[in-house]
């Protein structure tokens, strides 16, 4: 594993994460996870104080509502 700063992070990247890390850019959960349930703090852009339960399964609706997003994370 190689420690980047979030400038250097390109597409295609895999970023690690793991419970309290800032996540460094938006990222799309591609892999399938290995501790479940996945939740994230979305509070900056939704407002909503619950965390968001996240997964990676693609998507049904491409413009979905950041809210909606479930298989994304973002930088923040």
């Amino acid at each position: 594993v190689v420690t980047l700063a979030a400038r250097e992070l390109v597409p295609g990247d895999l970023v690690v994460l793991e419970t309290g890390d800032s996540v460094p850019a938006d990222l799309r959960i591609a892999l399938r996870l290995r501790v479940t349930p996945l939740a994230a703090d979305q509070s900056s852009l939704t407002g909503e104080s619950a965390a968001a339960n996240k997964h990676s399964d693609t998507l049904v609706d491409a413009g979905a509502a950041v809210a909606e997003k479930t298989n994304m994370l973002f930088a923040g």
